[in-house]
């Protein structure tokens, strides 16, 4: 018995003939309980025949001469007879048991037949009256067999029993077999499906259609396990792929400046001329950009990777402490409000709450400073992005608008993907790499916090909501970068 079929189609089918042969056995030790019907019709008919032949007997005053015929002293029937209240006489020679008396009491009361039965006795009695004014009582006894509950196993020898007996056990099997196929199936598809998700295919599904009971239930979960490895492993294969494309063309740039100054020098040389001071300098200046712009997308993925072990691996937010939020949102809006002014742009602060929460000061000022940043990038030269911070109830709000082009509706979930950008070149010209928006949603998301972004009907831009609640507990449910 190696497969989970075999065992629970044998412990059911022995469980169902166990439990028949115990119906049949307390059924066949008790039904001899009431005289059978066939054993009364037997003895009624008997009876009666007896009856008769006693009357006849004692109206030719011959009923002394009454025989038991065939009847042995194990099955007797005897023949009581008496005038008015007189002595009962009887035929044989034993007196009257305690058991007969009490038939002879019950039968000339009832004047029918009466019935008796013990454990080792049928009985029954018929009260007669001849013409002679004799009262003429028969009592038929038999000696019935011990019951026993293994009895039953004796009519299994008739052949019509042994085919009744043959269909029972066949029904009982088809029974427990549709019964395990139907508790069995459900794991030899999930079984599969774990089998091919071992193998590499991440698009195995177990597929059951209804959530009618556990086994099923563990299906759903299955295949939700299997849609979320097959989502982050399509989101880590777009992730390096992001991050080589980022990285191949600062890498390219460097390369070129590099190899201009290789083919001046060259060039100097062959003719004997010093290398012009000029295209050494814009040679390092292009250098340094693309030295920078690497550094920053290294930076920034370590920090989002950081972010992302916290939120998958249920790791304690580090060294929580108290936070005003106010005091943070007032040094990002003033960091921000020199480069913005270098740009012609601004930023002003609208409102600013004081609100005290628990958290990690360096994530919640990356996660603001990340979004207010973006906002400076994106909104138009000549206006300004309106940042403001107000507490509600047991959490705070912050609101960070811009006066920018705006996102397309459809495109809006997707700002916090780490390099999506709505515009290829749009992070580009504005100095992003793509990843400010996803630190800030991971940022904020160990915090329990929540980020939203939405276009504004009036006067355009982009505003993105953000709140956080005032007392943060433990790291919610673990997300992954494809969240």
């Amino acid at each position: 018995m190696k497969t989970l079929f075999a065992k629970i189609f044998l412990w059911f089918f022995v469980a169902q003939v166990l439990i028949g042969v115990a119906m049949f056995a307390v059924g066949f030790s008790g039904r001899d309980a009431e005289i059978p019907g066939p054993v009364r019709q037997i003895l009624s008919n008997e009876l009666r025949l007896a009856s008769t032949s006693a009357v006849l007997l004692a109206q030719n005053g011959k009923l002394g001469q009454f025989k038991r015929q065939s009847y042995n002293e194990d099955s007797p029937t005897r023949v009581f007879w008496r005038r008015g209240e007189g002595a009962w006489f009887f035929t044989g020679r034993r007196q009257p048991s305690e058991d007969e008396s009490e038939l002879l009491e019950q039968a000339t009361k009832q004047n029918d037949f009466v019935w008796t039965r013990d454990e080792n006795i049928w009985g029954g009695a018929l009260a007669a009256y001849a013409r002679n004014g004799q009262t003429i009582v028969v009592i038929r006894q038999i000696r019935r067999r011990t019951p026993s509950p293994w009895g039953f196993l004796d009519d299994i020898r008739r052949p019509e029993k042994r085919l009744r007996f043959g269909a029972t056990l066949a029904m009982m099997a088809l029974v427990c077999f549709a019964l395990a196929r139907y508790l069995t199936l459900p794991v030899e598809r999930l079984r599969a499906a774990t089998h091919r998700l071992r193998e590499g295919d991440l698009s195995a599904r177990v597929g059951f259609k209804t959530h009618s009971d556990e086994l099923t239930s563990l299906g759903h979960d299955f295949d939700a396990m299997a849609a979320r490895l097959e989502e982050s492993a399509a989101t880590e294969r777009r992730l390096l792929g992001d991050i080589s494309h980022e990285l191949r063309s600062p890498l390219a740039r460097l390369s070129v400046a590099l190899d201009l100054v290789e083919q001046s020098r060259a060039r100097a040389q062959r003719v004997g001329e010093p290398l012009p001071e000029a295209k050494y300098i814009a040679a390092l200046d292009r250098i340094r950009r693309e030295s920078g712009v690497l550094n920053e997308l290294i930076g920034q993925l370590l920090e989002l990777s950081r972010l992302e072990s916290l939120a998958r691996d249920g790791i304690a937010l580090p060294a929580k402490e108290e936070v005003h939020l106010e005091a943070i949102v007032a040094d990002v809006v003033a960091d921000a409000q020199y480069e913005a002014r270098g740009r012609g742009r601004d930023v002003e602060l609208l409102e600013n709450t004081p609100c005290v929460l628990s958290g990690v000061a360096a994530l919640l000022r990356s996660a603001l400073e990340n979004v207010i940043r973006n906002a400076v990038r994106h909104t138009r030269e000549g206006t300004h992005v309106e940042v403001a911070l107000v507490c509600i109830g047991k959490e705070s709000i912050v609101t960070v608008r811009d006066y920018g082009p705006g996102v397309p509706e459809e495109l809006l979930q997707s700002l916090f993907r780490p390099f999506y950008r709505v515009h290829e070149g749009r992070d580009r010209e504005s100095g992003g790499v793509g990843l400010g928006l996803s630190i800030a949603d991971r940022a904020l998301r160990v915090h329990g916090a929540t980020i939203q972004a939405s276009n504004v009907a009036e006067g355009g831009g982009l505003l993105v909501e953000i709140r956080i609640p005032l007392e943060t507990e433990a790291i919610r449910e673990p997300q992954s970068l494809s969240a």
